[in-house]
């Protein structure tokens, strides 16, 4: 599958696409939403990235 997109200074780009039973037949990807309350893991990795590494 491609996707197609043109501009106004008249340049095309063309993109593959993966098609939807690509996506679907993929065992690797995790297909489940994560808790409502998050992931700990990036929990914790982003609040040392925003309050520092000593908090």
């Amino acid at each position: 599958m491609k996707s197609i997109f043109s501009y106004a200074d008249r340049t095309v780009t063309v993109l593959d696409l993966l098609g939807e039973q690509q996506l679907l037949n993929d065992r690797a990807r995790v297909k489940e939403c994560p808790p409502i309350v998050g992931l700990a893991e990036f929990k914790k990795l982003s609040a040392k990235l925003i309050l520092g590494a000593d908090r």
